[in-house]
Formats: structure tokens, C-alpha cells, sequence
């Protein structure tokens, strides 16, 4: 059996998910939403947390510069 260069390209170049069966593409799809979603929360809580240290520091500086 010879392979020639065009089918052995296509066969190489074919996305790997589109020869796995549907429940598996979409499982896939799905565990990449929800990695987005936790990358993107995680990133929104830390900015949030940032903001609060930040806030809370100016206020700590205000209050000590204000006297008791």
C-alpha cells in the first residue's frame, strides 16, 4: 500500500477533534467554555482583590495622616 503526498498531507493536516465522535467534540467545546469562564473569573475576583487591598491602603495612609 503507497500513500501518495496529497492524501498523506490531507490526512495530517485534519483537525484531530473532527474524527472523534459528537458527544466527545462537544464535551470538548464545553470544557473549553468552562476553562475560559474560570480563567476570566478568577482574573475578574483578583483585579476585584487588588482594587479592595488598594482602597483599603489609601485609607489606612488617609486615616494615619489625620491623626487619631
Amino acid at each position: 500500500m503507497t500513500l501518495d503526498p496529497p492524501a498523506l498531507l490531507r490526512a495530517i493536516s485534519k483537525p484531530r477533534f473532527a474524527t472523534l465522535p459528537l458527544t466527545n467534540k462537544f464535551s470538548g467545546k464545553l470544557f473549553l467554555e468552562f476553562r475560559n469562564y474560570f480563567f476570566l473569573s478568577r482574573k475578574i475576583l483578583w483585579n476585584f482583590l487588588r482594587i479592595g487591598i488598594a482602597s483599603e491602603l489609601s485609607r489606612g495612609i488617609q486615616s494615619h495622616r489625620d491623626g487619631p
